[in-house]
């Protein structure tokens, strides 16, 4: 059955929207030679785990242009790796943390379900992290 789009139920963005993106990355993506359902599948999917994931607030009826990249940047990562994530994501829900075959290692980090740099992306919809306070000090005796 096919996935539809719909903007502020289960995407930020359009198929179209997303297309715009990816045509202006700078490294070839893969997104091209997808189906146009695997691109509204690929949207939703990343539209659920950052809605569903519990780091962000982030309103469906959101529109900052931030959002919507990131939400590129994730459907284009789950267009490309979807099955490698999902092995690691199984491996890790089993406790293995690390591994090691022949000459080839593999660490993974604590929370990988969205990688790293989109979190970066979301990084002032974050929530329930307390703000930044930064340090101050004085010398009143100088």
């Amino acid at each position: 059955m096919a996935v539809t789009v719909i903007v502020g139920t289960n995407s930020w963005i359009t198929l179209a929207e997303a297309d715009d993106y990816m045509d202006g990355k700078v490294e070839d993506t893969n997104w091209d030679s997808k189906t146009g359902d695997q691109k509204n599948r690929a949207i939703v999917s990343a539209f659920r785990m950052i809605y569903n994931s519990g780091k962000f607030n982030i309103p469906k009826t959101a529109t900052a242009q931030i959002v919507k990249d990131a939400q590129s940047e994730l459907a284009d990562y789950l267009a490309e790796f979807y099955s490698s994530h999902k092995k690691r994501t199984a491996l890790r829900a089993q406790g293995v943390n690390d591994f090691k075959v022949s000459k080839w290692e593999e660490k993974s980090f604590k929370d990988p379900e969205i990688p790293s740099y989109i979190v970066d992306m979301l990084d002032d919809y974050l929530q329930g992290v307390g703000g930044y306070f930064p340090t101050v000090s004085r010398d009143f005796n100088g």
